[in-house]
């Protein structure tokens, strides 16, 4: 039987695991494949910025190109990951109260 603390704390976090990314989501500027232009000498006049998220899975690193306006969707992805991770570490805490001090 759930305590009172892991009810409250499954019930505001229950929501989170549909969404839940781990990885990293950043920006890059690019150079293109024609030679004359000028983003090749000139950094300011690279391409972009462009959007990729960056995981791992099965071991392996993956890497995908996400359009902007999925961006947002991707970040809000990594917060609800990074609540779900610190609901765990509270689950620990808890158990650890629950099985080993009260014994």
């Amino acid at each position: 039987m759930l305590s009172n603390a892991k009810s409250v704390l499954f019930s505001r976090n229950l929501k989170l695991y549909h969404h839940a990314m781990n990885g990293a989501l950043f920006k890059r500027r690019t150079e293109c494949g024609k030679p004359q232009c000028g983003c090749h000498t000139d950094k300011s006049k690279r391409h972009g910025p462009y959007f990729y998220f960056n995981f791992k899975y099965k071991g392996k690193n993956h890497q995908v190109y996400v359009v902007e306006k999925k961006a947002a969707v991707i970040r809000s992805c990594l917060r609800a990951y990074k609540d779900l991770k610190k609901m765990f570490e509270d689950l620990t805490y808890l158990n650890v109260q629950e099985i080993i001090k009260k014994g």
